[in-house]
């Protein structure tokens, strides 16, 4: 870990400086860890140029906030404070220099380099915190305390007014409407719950009803001499008719002790007695000596879902003879859910106590035999009594549940409710209350648009045109509609515009003439210029014996200057054709634009034996013209080239930093470096530092800013003599 680290003890106060701050930081740890490790060079190589490159962005945004800063009592400490920007920018560039020569032997001084980096880092934020965070905010604080002592001042507008009252009235109808749906909802709900109540107790005691009405039925078979004494002949036959009288029944068998069903109603597979001793529901009929309603299961014979219900048969002494088992077909078992106002999604059922379904109100997928053992609602009501809970149930519906349980069977009935019932049943009873909301609402609206357009809407009309005369509309007037005061600042206003507008036609005329003449003049020039150049050349290749010395001397500058001159009439005219002005910016891959802008420039870095190294992974997709930006990285590329020390190859790096809206490009190299009071010079129409020592006219740089400032952004070097160059330029991000 570096001992470097962020805190929050470092911020400024402002955005972007902060932001900085705490990348310079971050990157600044990772870079003395690199170097302390001895770790991979190629890595630190990139954290040093990542590092380098956003220093000197950030210095460059820091130092033309800080000139904003009154001179007094700021400009020697704002001064000092840029020196010493320089100072650890060198520093920074030197430990950049380091980390791409060979690294063997320098890692101690390469850390004490950076120590020296870091310290200086430290000591120009501290600085940053007292320039631009107290110093600045107070400024700020200021000014926000007058103009909060202005607006104190000014009276309260009729608009004000009129927003307050109408603001007030629609708030107290929407409370009234919110206590109105409240209370509705409460009602809505008590009355949801109760209904379902009411259903699930009808259906239990219709059940119980059906239940008990077998019970006497089958009680009264048992009494018959034929069941008491059967032969399988003969009470065959009985059961039969009783079957054909009670059709909800599948069957009707007698059942012998061991379980044997002698007598059936419906025959017999193979013409045998069925044993059922296994069965679930005859075991329970031993065990308990009583009326059992059999658990649900499809029946062998009749191929039904049936629930057997089973009562033992005695004589007149009291000896258990036998049992009646009659299966009571579930398909008709369907109690009445009545008309009571219950969601149509509502389901009803009746389930055994181990969880098997006997029966649903919607049974379009055959609920019947499944089990809702393991669903939570009724494994609640059948373990602790809770008969109300609100779960999904096994269609996946969310539905509040309620259960009661079925006597004579100890079945259970339960009843689920979907949880938005009530605001279904709301739509239905609610509209009265809507149409009064409504009904209110646009009374408010049909009032406060009457007020604004007799009170308000001449101020805003005239706000508007003011809008639209700062989006460019020269052609907008305010109009001359209203009270007396709003109709006089509307006719300055119109009065303003008519002077602006012939202003600005007078500026465009003259910056198109100005243009006209830069094209024409350059273009025009060209064609003496070339008769010069050859009439020149061809008096030195014939007339050149027949002079003397200083003939032939000053014939060469003759031909040097025409060559000269057209260079510089040339290079006019590309910088008059560069213009941003109704072109179509795209999606632009830089990475892809600087291989090809390094590639088409073979022939001049194989004779300089230039290394171009393009970070392609850094390189971002910006917003722009693919043909202005070649042209901008080749003019920076050939620039660095220019302008390398003698004897030693040019190295140049094209790398890139993005924040959230653009791209920070940085085209940096090893040449003769640029003196710092030139920085701002050298951008400028045929500005030159080193007369005719390099080739070149001095507009190359002029045309890369005219590009960059086309694509809505800025550029500038960090250089230092002897060491190297690196020119920054931002462009918008795609």
């Amino acid at each position: 870990m570096g001992s470097f680290v962020w805190s929050s003890d470092l911020l400024v106060g402002h955005e972007r400086i902060d932001l900085d701050h705490r990348h310079l930081v971050d990157l600044s740890g990772e870079v003395e860890d690199l170097i302390a490790a001895g770790g991979d060079i190629e890595t630190l190589r990139r954290k040093l140029s990542e590092f380098y490159t956003r220093l000197a962005s950030h210095c460059s945004f820091e130092e033309e906030l800080m000139r904003a800063l009154p001179h007094e009592p700021y400009g020697s400490r704002v001064s000092d404070h840029i020196a010493r920007h320089a100072h650890m920018l060198d520093a920074a560039r030197e430990l950049l220099d380091k980390a791409n020569r060979d690294l063997a032997g320098q890692t101690p001084q390469m850390e004490t380099d950076g120590k020296q980096v870091i310290a200086l880092m430290k000591t120009l934020i501290q600085e940053d915190r007292e320039l631009i965070g107290n110093l600045a905010g107070k400024n700020r604080q200021a000014r926000a305390g007058l103009l909060a002592t202005e607006k104190m001042a000014r009276p309260v507008t009729v608009g004000m007014y009129l927003t307050f009252i109408l603001v007030s009235v629609l708030l107290l109808l929407l409370a009234m409407l919110g206590l109105t749906y409240y209370e509705t909802t409460e009602r809505v709900e008590g009355e949801t719950r109760n209904a379902a109540r009411a259903v699930l107790g009808s259906i239990a005691n219709e059940v119980a009803g059906t239940l008990n009405d077998n019970r006497d039925a089958m009680e009264r078979i048992a009494n018959r001499p034929l069941v008491r004494t059967p032969t399988q002949e003969k009470c065959d036959g009985i059961l039969w008719e009783f079957k054909e009288i009670f059709p909800r029944f599948a069957n009707a068998t007698t059942i012998e002790l061991d379980g044997t069903a002698l007598c059936s109603a419906v025959p017999q597979p193979g013409g045998k007695p069925v044993n059922v001793a296994k069965a679930e529901w005859f075991q329970r009929a031993q065990a308990e000596k009583t009326f059992v309603v059999g658990k649900p299961f499809l029946g062998p014979i009749t191929g039904r879902w049936v629930s057997v219900l089973i009562l033992p048969v005695y004589d007149d002494q009291g000896v258990h003879l036998r049992y009646l088992g009659f299966p009571l077909d579930l398909t008709a078992l369907v109690p009445r859910l009545g008309d009571l106002p219950l969601h149509e999604d509502s389901v009803a059922g009746i389930a055994t106590p181990d969880g098997t379904i006997v029966w649903r109100s919607k049974d379009a997928d055959n609920w019947v035999g499944k089990s809702l053992k393991d669903r939570t609602a009724f494994a609640n009501f059948v373990e602790m009594g809770i008969g109300e809970t609100t779960t999904s149930g096994i269609d996946d519906v969310e539905r509040t549940y309620f259960f009661e349980r079925i006597e004579a069977s100890g079945w259970i009935a339960w009843i689920g409710v979907p949880t938005d019932t009530p605001r279904a049943i709301l739509t239905k009873v609610l509209p009265s209350v809507a149409l009064l909301g409504l009904f209110g609402m646009g009374l408010v609206a049909v009032i406060s648009f009457l007020l604004t357009r007799r009170i308000v809407g001449p101020m805003r009309e005239l706000a508007e045109t003011a809008r639209a005369i700062k989006k460019g509309k020269l052609d907008a007037r305010a109009c001359l509609d209203g009270p007396r005061e709003v109709v006089e600042v509307a006719r300055e206003i119109n009065a303003m515009i008519d002077l602006r507008e012939r202003q600005t036609d007078e500026l465009m005329r003259s910056n198109v003439e100005l243009e006209r003449f830069a094209y024409v003049a350059s273009h025009d020039l060209q064609e003496p210029v070339r008769t010069v150049v050859a009439y020149s050349q061809l008096l030195e290749r014939k007339y050149a014996d027949r002079l003397d010395d200083d003939g032939r001397e000053y014939l060469g500058f003759i031909v040097g200057g025409a060559k000269r001159m057209g260079e510089l009439v040339r290079d006019l005219l590309s910088y008059s054709r560069i213009s941003g002005a109704g072109r179509k910016f795209a999606a632009v891959d830089l990475a892809a634009l600087a291989k090809d802008a390094v590639e088409s420039l073979r022939d001049m870095t194989a004779q300089s034996g230039a290394l171009i190294e393009v970070d392609g992974a850094c390189l971002p997709t910006v917003l722009g013209d693919a043909m202005q930006l070649t042209e901008l990285l080749q003019n920076l590329v050939v620039n660095a080239i220019r302008f390398g020390k003698p004897n030693i190859p040019p190295k140049i790096r094209i790398t890139a930093t993005a924040n959230e809206s653009h791209a920070t490009i940085c085209v940096s190299d090893n040449g003769i470096g640029i003196e710092r009071q030139y920085w701002d010079h050298i951008f400028l129409v045929f500005k030159r530092l080193h007369g005719a020592s390099y080739p070149g006219t001095g507009i190359g740089l002029a045309i890369c800013k005219r590009i960059v400032e086309g694509h809505g952004g800025r550029i500038w070097v960090v250089s230092k003599p002897g060491e190297g160059s690196s020119f920054f330029f931002t462009l918008p991000l795609a």
